[in-house]
């Protein structure tokens, strides 16, 4: 397992609290929480009259945060055509405007360590994405320990655990340990970026009345930690590390892409759930003379996903574009980044309509002949 950073700052933050620290934080910036709405867990961008449906138990949302840095839909630019100085037109191209700060609260480890799996592909290499470095700069993660891993969670598997650091400015351990849903009556939240040591130093946090550690309890709070991270999960017990980047390399051509897709339905549950699906289309929108040029949630066993404009589309069968998403996830990143893309948080375990989900596809390869 990955050691984890240094901690900055450790402050102590009291259940009853939680409530004035989201207000406060809500005045200056974009909230993005885990909230009950209508039963149903799920992250939304929240104003102070939506704290009290903050919801901190669910392990697993319905979706993950990945919106709050990768928006389902947003501008890139907009553009009208002018009059320029000799009597025509030409067109005047802005950038989307830039939006107020924005904080990400009550995210689990499994979707922190996504949102740093997503952004080394749009902020390393040859190229990078401008627009999400910008929203990246602006957002601060807050991160939460699973107390109970849920029954579909398999972070360790990659490496990862319910304690794990990765990702997040600050990371909230429940103050009575794991072992079960009550956190008791306060979190310890330990700041592992010089951003997050701002954060809880700033003044939502003191109107809010996060403090400082009790004298006596490092010794309390590192054992804590530890037993966070020493977490098992359930699915991860059975499914193990995942290990078939490897194998993948000779199973191109097998006949397990047709038998496995033709339970398929196309319908892109697992990528808007997912944290770590990233790909993207772009159109453009407008009448007039003015317009917008927009980016949106694109996903690769879409039939019009790879479909050319002279009609030309090399993933025609669902054969292929089901082997796509399995091999991007487990043999083509990793080639190219040396991790696989994902994070083991059960999303499309709990999700798919048809049990077509990454620990299936990684348990029947591992029992595939070349």
């Amino acid at each position: 397992m990955a050691q984890s950073p240094v901690p900055k700052a450790t402050r102590l933050v009291k259940k009853a609290g939680l409530g004035a620290w989201l207000t406060a934080l809500a005045a200056d910036n974009n909230v993005m929480a885990p909230v009950t709405v209508d039963g149903k867990p799920l992250f939304r961008w929240i104003g102070a009259g939506e704290v009290g449906q903050l919801d901190l138990a669910a392990v697993h949302t319905v979706n993950s945060p990945k919106g709050g840095v990768m928006p389902q839909t947003e501008p890139m630019l907009t553009y009208s055509a002018v009059q320029d100085g000799s009597g025509g037109k030409t067109l005047d191209i802005k950038p989307a405007a830039e939006d107020r700060p924005a904080v990400l609260f009550g995210v689990r480890p499994c979707d922190a360590a996504a949102i740093d799996l997503v952004g080394k592909v749009y902020l390393t290499g040859e190229f990078t994405d401008e627009q999400y470095q910008a929203r990246r700069d602006r957002t601060t993660v807050v991160a939460i320990a699973c107390a109970a891993p849920a029954k579909a969670c398999f972070c360790t598997s990659f490496d990862l655990s319910p304690g794990a650091v990765r990702g997040a400015d600050v990371v909230l351990y429940g103050r009575s340990g794991p072992g079960s849903v009550a956190e008791g009556d306060a979190y310890y939240a330990i700041a592992y970026t010089e951003r997050g040591e701002a954060f809880l130093g700033g003044a939502a946090a003191k109107a809010a009345g996060v403090s400082d550690l009790p004298a006596g309890e490092a010794d309390k709070l590192e054992k804590i930690v530890a037993a966070f991270r020493g977490l098992a999960t359930p699915l991860g017990k059975k499914l193990g590390k995942v290990d078939v980047a490897d194998k993948l390399e000779s199973l191109f051509e097998s006949a397990y892409w047709e038998k496995v897709s033709s339970r398929c339905l196309s319908c892109a549950t697992c990528t808007f759930v997912c944290p770590t699906c990233y790909c993207f289309g772009v159109a453009d929108t407008g009448a007039g003379g003015q317009g917008v040029r927009f980016r949106y949630w694109d996903f690769c066993k879409s039939p019009q996903f790879m479909l050319m404009a002279g009609g030309h589309d090399p993933r025609p069968a669902k054969k292929n574009r089901t082997r796509q998403r399995f091999l991007h996830k487990l043999n083509y990143h990793h080639n190219r980044c040396g991790e696989y893309l994902c994070v083991g948080c059960g999303r499309c375990v709990e999700s798919c309509p048809v049990g077509l989900h990454l620990p299936l596809v990684v348990s029947d390869v591992r029992g595939l002949q070349p």
